[in-house]
């Protein structure tokens, strides 16, 4: 879908993350995570993958909370 440009708009949370320095490397590695899960015959838990969209926010608010 990103090779197509259609990921665009589809989720947008996904476009800021991919934008992100390492967004794109860190959703790379929970998708093997969980590729090798599967094929391990482990389960899989859909809210691992809903975090490892939530992260860089929770991350960035966690920073900025710091700062003050």
């Amino acid at each position: 879908m990103r090779e197509a440009g259609l990921h665009h708009g589809l989720l947008p949370l996904l476009d800021v993350i991919l934008e992100q320095p390492m967004g794109e490397r860190f959703v790379m590695l929970a998708l093997a995570n969980t590729d090798e899960r599967v094929r391990a015959d482990k389960p899989i838990s859909p809210g691992f993958l809903f975090a490892t969209l939530l992260w860089h926010e929770v991350l960035a608010q966690w920073e900025h909370q710091d700062r003050r």
